[in-house]
């Protein structure tokens, strides 16, 4: 689904440091202690022993926990970092794409389905119009929140239009990460996998090494990304916002992102 890291480490204001290296013997907050096979892979990367850092679990309320000082870091994503502003837990970062060669999130598809001719159209399909609305939101953010937003009413409670379109815009982001290396939208870059594979065994997260080739493949992006381009942009182009929507600069968030 992207090809830069979704994931970052939240610091109080004026409290992240160079690298993450110092966050050993310090403690990293997370919703739940499941969260801390999201870490180590990704800290063992930034050269961090994980032996060496106290995770504590502090449920859904792990971003205050942070800013009240209980912590010295916090697991964060893009998306959630738009809206733990909007909340008023406003942190420095150190953001998981400038430093990490991982990948972030995918699809996973069963091997029978997936050697299946007719489940596989199936699939293809599908990530065809995942693709197009991928595609949509990169021509207009404003308009592809608006659509969530009304088909998910109850997010409104959660976050204003700003703050909902600058989360988009974040996991956007990710999402059409190392474009120039991929062109396509859910290319899997394989040497990125790999490297992820393979901290992943060296840390014994997972029981034995995987080779990226024999579970990673392309062979649905080009029926994903099949998608009539250019009714997109002009569907993207044409789309009507509302007033609040009209309002928000996302030229402005692009350069923050």
């Amino acid at each position: 689904m992207g090809a830069a890291d979704v994931f970052d480490f939240a610091f109080q204001k004026g409290k992240a440091p160079k690298d993450l290296k110092a966050l050993e013997g310090k403690t990293v907050v997370l919703s739940s202690a499941a969260a801390q096979a999201v870490c180590n892979p990704l800290l063992t990367q930034a050269g961090v022993d994980t032996s060496k850092i106290n995770y504590v679990e502090a449920g859904n309320g792990w971003g205050q926990s942070l800013l009240q000082g209980q912590a010295d870091s916090a697991l964060s994503w893009e998306g959630l970092r738009a809206q733990w502003k909007g909340q008023g837990l406003d942190f420095d970062y150190i953001l998981g794409r400038n430093f990490s060669k991982f990948p972030a999130l995918g699809f996973v598809i069963r091997r029978a389905d997936f050697q299946d001719a007719a489940k596989k159209k199936v699939y293809a399909q599908y990530l065809r119009g995942w693709a197009a609305g991928l595609e949509f939101g990169r021509q207009n953010p404003r308009a592809a929140t608006h659509v969530a937003m009304q088909q998910f009413p109850g997010l409104a409670s959660q976050m204003n239009p700003s703050v909902a379109t600058e989360s988009m815009m974040q996991l956007g982001n990710m999402y059409a990460g190392r474009w120039a290396e991929r062109q396509k939208w859910g290319f899997h870059i394989l040497d990125s996998w790999q490297l992820f594979f393979d901290i992943s065994a060296k840390i014994d997260q997972i029981p034995k090494p995987i080779q990226a080739k024999d579970v990673i493949f392309n062979d649905l992006v080009d029926d994903a990304n099949g998608f009539d381009a250019a009714k997109v942009k002009s569907d993207a182009a044409g789309y009507s916002l509302p007033h609040e929507y009209k309002a928000i600069d996302v030229d402005a968030i692009a350069k923050a992102l």
